[in-house]
């Protein structure tokens, strides 16, 4: 059952703008720059499938919204391999329609620049509107022991990942957390559920490894997205950052 001992800190209120607007961000800004690119070469119908099959590729093989943060840089070979596939999928239609070379070099440069550009651009308004606390995602961090606590003391810090912690669940901690211990690991999915978490941030660095198994299993049958904080934290050999 969810603890119910009084708490010092208030579970916070969402007054976030809805965490829909980065997920809906990145694949307008992909169908606009395949739009305007199919428009170099006069919307013909190579342009098209092709432009239809790599909004497909890019937003559902590797989707944006379960990353903390996204960078360009991290992006940039992934997506020049999802633009050359795509292309070499559609060669067989364009030479079905005679597609001149000049036009198929044309798609292939101009949807590598507006992609690119538009990924770009859209990466760095959600680091925007986070930094300023607009976007955010209700976070609930698995355990409380020194590395839940340094955790969420670093989400705090950084509010361009876009996430809140909002409390703990684990075993009763015996220090001043920032945030509230919602309940015990068992609470997991009740504590999900009452306080509408979005991300589960597991930093079950203490436990046995049976135990965090078991943590994880829960996790898997909840409609939130899961993080697990590395065992190599511990030793300080795996920094949380972008």
């Amino acid at each position: 059952m969810v603890l119910n001992r009084s708490l010092e800190v208030s579970v916070p209120t969402d007054l976030s703008v809805s965490s829909r607007l980065p997920s809906a961000l990145v694949p307008c800004t992909d169908a606009v720059a395949l739009l305007l690119a199919s428009a170099a070469t006069g919307f013909h119908s190579t342009a098209l499938a092709f432009g239809v099959l790599t909004a497909i590729a890019l937003n559902i093989a590797r989707p944006v919204s379960s990353r903390i943060n996204p960078r360009l840089g991290d992006d940039f070979g992934w997506l020049l391999g999802r633009l050359g596939a795509c292309m070499l999928v559609v060669l067989p239609i364009a030479t079905l329609v005679h597609e001149r070379v000049g036009d198929l070099l044309l798609l292939a440069v101009s949807a590598t620049i507006l992609v690119t550009s538009g990924r770009g651009v859209a990466y760095g308004i959600q680091r925007r509107l986070r930094a300023r606390g607009l976007i955010s995602e209700r976070a609930l961090i698995v355990g409380a022991g020194d590395v839940g606590v340094e955790l969420a003391s670093i989400l705090d810090g950084h509010p361009e990942y876009g996430l809140r912690p909002i409390g703990f669940v684990g075993d009763p901690a015996d220090r001043d957390l920032s945030v509230p211990m919602l309940g015990l690991s068992d609470d997991l999915e009740e504590v999900v559920r009452q306080y509408d978490v979005k991300r589960v941030v597991v930093a079950y660095g203490g436990g046995a490894d049976r135990r965090l198994v078991a943590i994880l299993r829960r996790c898997e049958r909840l409609p939130v997205e899961i993080l697990v904080v590395p065992r190599l934290f511990e030793l300080n050999a795996v920094p949380i950052g972008p």
